[in-house]
């Protein structure tokens, strides 16, 4: 008797937790860029907060802003930093970021009281440190130009590089969210046994080993692999060489970026020339770029991907595509950011539930 009340105890304080309702929900200004108006009007249902701003594009290509009243009030702007293309056209990444940076602009010039920009994808995180002598650090040079814009904090899930969080000053905190959550609920309902989680590289194996963690925390065994990769060019794998054992298992590629999708193919196959007998890629950000859509479809040894909704997805291109919301993992984070409650509380909710 005494364990059953534990567990309620448990299950009713991870649920006030997780559904804390937003105090005065008045002083939120919920903001959306163009990059991704699909995920934005989720989280505005989700919240009941009404999406403000506009911004439109005149005849010779500049980008006009409105983001409305905002004078001490809570701003969120939410942009990922990406190429979007989709049906009706394509939106260079350089576009999102100046429609991004003139609205926080917007915002602080409005005499906002704080200004919080949700950047489900950080774009050139990947250009990250200098490789040769004259090439900038793009990734610190994005991170100081958001800072100029007056922003308080920022909100970005699986970002490609550490040292992102570290380009910005401590005086605008960076809160990286983890995908992982998500992808672990998604693998938990499909029943799958004999499960070995996959990192496509040895930088990976950090995030394999957290969806292991998950996976293990909702008693599911797994084991864990990784891949190393001899490359010839920046994007192009001459060979890869598995690390761990795949004969007769689910494999579970994880990985925080596709972009032309031939990296993840080739590993693919390397994990069913060694005996999986199930090759499940998870994405975080599909980036896809070129002819990324024809390459995953036609890819005979991935049996499904799985990606997020940080960037636009082409629905009609994605047949061998699953797409998870992280809606639900934002929401939660401008809540507790709202309410004053630090993000960690939503972390170790979803742990418990987990175990439970």
């Amino acid at each position: 008797m005494k364990n059953i009340l534990t567990v309620l105890g448990i299950v009713l304080t991870i649920a006030a937790v997780v559904a804390a309702p937003l105090k005065d929900k008045d002083q939120i200004v919920l903001i959306s860029t163009s990059a991704n108006k699909e995920l934005s009007q989720i989280i505005s249902k989700k919240l009941d907060v009404p999406l403000s701003g506009e911004s439109k594009r005149h005849n010779d290509g500049e980008v006009n802003v409105n983001i409305g009243h905002v004078m001490n009030r809570e701003v969120y702007i939410i942009c990922p930093t990406c190429h979007t293309k989709t049906e009706t056209g394509e939106v260079q990444i350089d576009q999102n970021l100046m429609e991004l940076y003139l609205m926080a602009c917007a915002a602080r010039r409005g005499d906002a009281k704080q200004v919080t920009l949700i950047v489900p994808y950080f774009g050139y995180a990947r250009q990250d440190r200098k490789t040769k002598v004259g090439v900038t650090i793009s990734s610190a040079d994005v991170a100081k130009m958001l800072e100029v814009a007056g922003i308080n904090r920022i909100v970005m899930v699986d970002v490609h590089s550490g040292q992102t969080q570290g380009f910005f000053s401590p005086n605008v905190p960076v809160i990286n969210l983890h995908a992982s959550l998500v992808f672990a609920e998604y693998i938990k309902k499909q029943g799958y046994q004999d499960i070995v989680v996959v990192s496509p590289d040895a930088g990976g194996v950090e995030r394999a080993e957290k969806l292991g963690q998950l996976l293990a925390d909702s008693n599911i065994d797994y084991s864990l692999a990784t891949l190393i990769k001899k490359r010839s060019a920046p994007g192009v794998v001459e060979s890869a060489t598995l690390i761990g054992n795949v004969r007769d298992k689910t494999a579970i590629i994880i990985d925080d970026i596709c972009d032309t999708g031939g990296t993840l193919v080739k590993a693919a196959a390397v994990l069913k020339a060694n005996g999986a007998k199930r090759v499940i890629v998870c994405v975080t950000h599909a980036v896809f770029s070129g002819d990324a859509y024809n390459t995953i479809n036609n890819a005979k040894d991935i049996d499904e991907m799985i990606v997020t909704d940080t960037i636009p997805i082409m629905q009609n291109s994605a047949t061998k595509i699953k797409i998870l919301s992280v809606s639900d993992m934002l929401v939660e984070a401008i809540q507790h950011l709202h309410n004053s409650e630090p993000i960690s509380i939503m972390f170790e909710a979803e742990r418990e539930v987990a175990r439970l």
